[in-house]
């Protein structure tokens, strides 16, 4: 198999590093706002940080990919990708169906007290 070098100009790694670094400050003023939880997103900074170490260490991720038998980077990223909004998806799921049972269980609770307060007029 023939050996890829990477070839990532010196411009490309400063926009990645800079897309990286102004997604961890959106999220984090968005942390200190009150809009996000830190829990969710914990997997977007862990994201950010490691498109820093790429885009920082090209060859890194060119020998990862090769190691895990990937002909060509771009599989890489791209089977990478598909795993990551896999587990979005998956995490968002979770997070909508807690949010029903809580509704459901605020509904039911809503009934009982207006079912009382009928019963005592």
């Amino acid at each position: 198999m023939e050996q890829l070098t990477p070839i990532i100009t010196p411009k490309f790694k400063i926009l990645a590093i800079v897309i990286a670094l102004a997604t961890i400050s959106y999220i984090i003023f968005k942390i200190r706002q009150g809009r996000l939880h830190i829990k969710h997103s914990l997997l977007w900074l862990a994201v950010s940080c490691v498109m820093i170490v790429l885009a920082t260490y090209p060859k890194f991720f060119f020998y990862i990919s090769q190691q895990l038998g990937f002909i060509l980077p771009i599989n890489a990223l791209t089977f990478f990708s598909i795993i990551f909004l896999l587990i979005i998806i998956f995490n968002l799921t979770l997070t909508i169906s807690n949010l029903q049972n809580k509704i459901k269980k605020l509904t039911q609770e809503l009934a009982i007290l207006k079912t009382k307060i009928n019963n005592q007029k």
